[in-house]
C-alpha cells in the first residue's frame, strides 16, 4: 500500500506546482498584454463626453479579449471591466485558468486576475 501512496502523493505535489506555474505564466502573459494593448487604444486624446468615454471603453474591450485570445487564453468580454476613476483608466481582466477539464467541460480551475491602472489624457473641452 505504501508502495502506492507514496508516488500518488509525489504526482500530486508535482502536479499542483505545475498548475500553479502555468497559472502565474498566464498572470505574467495577460500583464504585459494589458500594458502593449491599452496605451495604445488610449490614444494621445482625450473624450469629449460620456458618449465617446463609453465607446474608447468598448475599443479596449474588444482590443484585450482579441489579443489575449490569439496569445493562447481565451477570455469571454464578460471577463474584462474597463472604468474611469479620477483621470485614470482601470482595467481588469479575470480569467480562470483551467487545472481539470473532462469533455471539453472545465472541472476545476485556478482564478487569475489582472489589474493595472492607466493615465487618461485630459478630457476635451
Amino acid at each position: 500500500m505504501k508502495k502506492l501512496v507514496i508516488p500518488l502523493v509525489v504526482v500530486g505535489i508535482v502536479f499542483a506546482v505545475y498548475s500553479a506555474m502555468m497559472a502565474g505564466y498566464s498572470y505574467v502573459t495577460i500583464s504585459n498584454l494589458l500594458d502593449e494593448v491599452v496605451p495604445r487604444q488610449i490614444g494621445p486624446r482625450g473624450v469629449s463626453d460620456n458618449d465617446q468615454a463609453q465607446e474608447r471603453d468598448q475599443r479596449i474591450r474588444a482590443a484585450i479579449v482579441q489579443t489575449v485570445t490569439a496569445a493562447g487564453l481565451p477570455i469571454e468580454p464578460s471577463a474584462v471591466e474597463v472604468g474611469e476613476d479620477g483621470g485614470r483608466l482601470a482595467v481588469r481582466v479575470s480569467y480562470p485558468y483551467p487545472v481539470v477539464t473532462l469533455k471539453g467541460e472545465t472541472k476545476a480551475a485556478i482564478p487569475v486576475s489582472v489589474t493595472s491602472t492607466f493615465p487618461l489624457p485630459p478630457r476635451i473641452q
